[in-house]
């Protein structure tokens, strides 16, 4: 990079953070008055509500990371806009291809500690934030209450907490080819052993023959697990808080298993696709402020950046709940919005072109 571009991209790069952290700060305290409303459960109190809002401070600039971009781009564009030194630049021979190429080799650096982030902080972090607050909350140290479900073949299995590392409130359930249930049964605890075996203790069997239960009630009952130790810390995430190397793994596992994916994928492309939307947002900015490169005063790039922020994000997660609804392929649908941006900010410069 020459000493313009780096003069460009550290004007844009200024602004980015900025954004980053006034949004950052502003959903951060959103996210403490939210958890206000649990303060005083349990033995949940304030220092607890501030802890978890600062741990899960890294998955939020993950979600605002593409806003932040477009704001910063916006800001810092504008600013050499307003000072004339975009027109300067040009007259000197710098290209506007160049001068938002030299933003764009910002981005890769941004990218880069974005997906590290993604899969080395984001996880242990918001796996920390959850089972702090779940224990906190049920007055029982080392629980964590966040449960889940798995599947495979006719068998599902409920866990609803971890007890250090063992699962507690156990519920298996196995069904017929037809549907109907064949048996249930409940566990307090389980201790997972080698061979993943997983050891039910204060268990409650029911048996369906004919139509009618049979109840037993064992004080043990070894179980084969079809669900090994490393997928139990890995299930008590939410989807988009999953390593993406995990998540890619675990849709594998989901796939061998002929179970449902989608909603695992969707995160996945979601991840994938931030190169692809982060150079969007620069795209879009870039052309907003060379189509009118001295027309607009900050508090206007602001207003306009604020609109085409919300709006990208509504129009994210509505794409989301279709893929999930009408079970779409996530990756077209992903990649659909950035590089529908991609396009029209380019279509947008060769107008200014002619």
């Amino acid at each position: 990079m020459t000493r313009l571009e780096r003069y460009i991209a550290f004007c844009v790069l200024r602004a980015v953070l900025l954004s980053a952290s006034a949004l950052v700060a502003l959903f951060t305290l959103l996210e403490f008055v939210d958890q206000l409303g649990a303060v005083g459960q349990g033995t949940y109190t304030l220092g607890d509500a501030l802890i978890y809002v600062l741990l899960t401070i890294p998955a939020r600039v993950m979600q605002i990371a593409p806003v932040a971009m477009l704001l910063g781009g916006l800001l810092g564009f504008g600013l050499l806009a307003r000072q004339s030194e975009l027109i300067v630049m040009q007259s000197l021979g710098l290209s506007a291809a160049r001068i938002v190429g030299a933003v764009v080799k910002l981005a890769v650096p941004v990218v880069m500690v974005l997906f590290l982030s993604a899969e080395f902080l984001v996880p242990p972090a918001q796996q920390l934030a959850e089972s702090r607050r779940g224990a906190a909350i049920a007055g029982a140290p080392d629980l964590n209450v966040a449960g889940f479900w798995a599947q495979k073949d006719r068998s599902f299995l409920s866990v609803r907490g971890l007890h250090g590392n063992d699962p507690q409130d156990i519920n298996i359930y196995d069904f017929a080819t037809d549907g109907s249930l064949i048996s249930s049964t409940h566990a307090a605890t389980a201790k997972v052993e080698a061979g993943g075996i997983w050891q039910l203790r204060g268990v409650t069997e029911e048996n369906v023959v004919n139509s009618q239960f049979s109840v037993r009630h064992l004080t043990q009952l070894d179980w084969p697990a079809f669900i090994n130790p490393s997928e139990i810390r890995l299930l008590m995430l939410p989807p988009d808080a999953m390593p993406p190397l995990a998540l890619f793994n675990y849709i594998g596992v989901l796939d061998s298993r002929h179970q449902q994916a989608t909603r695992y994928r969707l995160q996945l492309w979601a991840t994938l696709c931030i190169p692809a939307t982060m150079l969007a947002m620069i795209m879009i900015a870039a052309a907003f402020v060379f189509n009118a490169a001295r027309a607009r005063s900050a508090g206007q790039q602001i207003i306009i950046g604020g609109i085409l922020g919300v709006s990208f994000l509504f129009i994210q997660q509505i794409t989301a709940y279709l893929v999930l609804i009408l079970n779409l392929d996530p990756a077209p649908a992903t990649l659909a919005l950035p590089l529908l941006l991609s396009a029209a900010a380019l279509l947008q410069f060769r107008r200014m072109q002619r």
